[in-house]
């Protein structure tokens, strides 16, 4: 899992939901938890999405998922 910060939060998560090997992004607060498929790799790939996407001061980082984070990827994959 990867949380990003960056400035328009939408725009951020519109580019982010394209791209490939994104499963699933949500907002969390201030920021978007992005479920990936390999985060070292999809990491380096987000920033440049979103920079070219014209999305400012974005910052990307490896966590783990929180209890809330995995109940909703279980209630979406019930849908």
């Amino acid at each position: 899992m990867l949380e990003i910060e960056g400035d328009p939060q939408d725009a951020a998560r519109t580019i982010i939901a394209a791209l490939p090997g994104v499963r699933d992004v949500a907002p969390h607060g201030a920021r978007l938890h992005a479920i990936v498929d390999d985060a070292a790799q999809r990491a380096a790939q987000i920033v440049a999405a979103l920079l070219a996407g014209g999305v400012s001061e974005c910052h990307v980082q490896r966590i783990d998922p929180s209890l809330e984070d995995v109940f909703v990827a279980l209630v979406a994959s019930q849908r």
